[in-house]
C-alpha cells in the first residue's frame, strides 16, 4: 500500500474542470424545508443502513475548496441497490424548496442519473451542493416491506449499496471576499 501527496491548483477563470467521485464527499443535513433526515445514511460509520420502511436523507455534498469558486453545468450520480426498495427518487433543491429529479421505480442494481439543471445543482461559496434520496415507497404509496409482510407474513429488506457523484463545472472568478 501507499500514499502519494496530491496537490491541487486552481485552474484559470473559464476552465471546464471534472472533479471525480473519490473528491466529493458527503454527510447528512437538513431538507429544504428544515427537517430532520431519517437514518438513511450513517456519517459516523460513512454508510448506508438497511432498512424495510420509506426513507429520505438530505446530503451536503463538499466539493474540494481548492477549486473554488466554481458554476456546475452537470452532475453525473451512480447509485448501486439491493433489495426490493419500490421507488428511488432523487431530489435537489430550488429556491430553498424540494425538487423532484429523478424517479425510478423498482430500481435494480447500479443505475446512473445525469443532472444539468444549474440552478439545482448551484454549489455554494463554501463548495456544497444539496442533494435528496428519497426511498421505499411503492409507486401506490404504501411501503413495499407494508405489501410484502401483509402477503407471507415476512420483511423484505432494501438498502443503497454505493452512491457516488461526479461533477463537471466551468471555474468563476474569486469575488473580493476570498
Amino acid at each position: 500500500l501507499m500514499t502519494v501527496p496530491i496537490q491541487m491548483s486552481r485552474s484559470p477563470v473559464g476552465t471546464e474542470v471534472v472533479i471525480p467521485s473519490p473528491l466529493i464527499g458527503y454527510s447528512t443535513c437538513l431538507a429544504p424545508d428544515g427537517s430532520l433526515p431519517t437514518g438513511f445514511w450513517d456519517d459516523n460509520r460513512k454508510e448506508w443502513q438497511e432498512r424495510s420502511s420509506p426513507a429520505t436523507t438530505w446530503l451536503s455534498c463538499q466539493i474540494p475548496h481548492g477549486v473554488l469558486p466554481l458554476k456546475a453545468t452537470k452532475l453525473r450520480i451512480n447509485v448501486k441497490v439491493t433489495g426490493a426498495m419500490g421507488t428511488l427518487e432523487i431530489l435537489g433543491a430550488k429556491d430553498g424548496k424540494e425538487v423532484a429529479l429523478k424517479n425510478v421505480k423498482n430500481p435494480v442494481g447500479s443505475l446512473q442519473f445525469e443532472i444539468d439543471d444549474p440552478a439545482v445543482i448551484n454549489v455554494s461559496m463554501t463548495g456544497e451542493i444539496l442533494l435528496g434520496v428519497k426511498a421505499g415507497m411503492a409507486s401506490d404509496g404504501t411501503s413495499p416491506a407494508q405489501v410484502q409482510v401483509i402477503t407471507d407474513g415476512t420483511t423484505s429488506y432494501w438498502r443503497i449499496e454505493s452512491l457516488s457523484l461526479q461533477l463537471w463545472a466551468v471555474t468563476t472568478e474569486l469575488s473580493a471576499e476570498e
